[in-house]
């Protein structure tokens, strides 16, 4: 199985919570595809036998656990970068039209009602 290149934004310096997630999912699809290739591996007559490969239920219910606590992780990290990237992004607007009011710039200054006809013919 070739490694996978998550994209520059989820760098694990960035996010560790979800680069240790990541990793932890990348492992339990590795069990799983090893207890998966080990049935694989069984004469045909030998698949239904679940005592001689040491798949038992138990196994399964491990991974099947492992995968669920794994999801429920991953959504509330998510759920929390979201949250935190609105709440940037609503820090930096504030910063941005703070500094705009303060400079007297063209964004604070200038409305569509602040102007002539012809520039309202030229702005749009």
């Amino acid at each position: 199985m070739a490694h996978t290149r998550y994209p520059d934004f989820l760098d694990d310096e960035d996010f560790p919570a979800l680069g240790q997630e990541l990793k932890s999912c990348r492992r339990t699809l590795l069990d799983l595809q090893r207890l998966k290739k080990r049935y694989d591996d069984l004469p045909s007559k030998s698949k239904f036998s679940w005592e001689r490969t040491e798949m038992s239920f138990n196994s399964l219910a491990e991974i099947r656990a492992r995968i669920l606590s794994l999801r429920q992780n991953v959504t509330m990290l998510t759920t929390n970068m979201i949250a935190c990237s609105q709440v940037n992004v609503e820090r930096l607007l504030r910063k941005l039209l703070e500094e705009q009011s303060d400079e007297g710039s063209v964004l604070s200054s200038l409305s569509s009602g602040s102007l002539s006809l012809s520039d309202n013919e030229a702005w749009e």
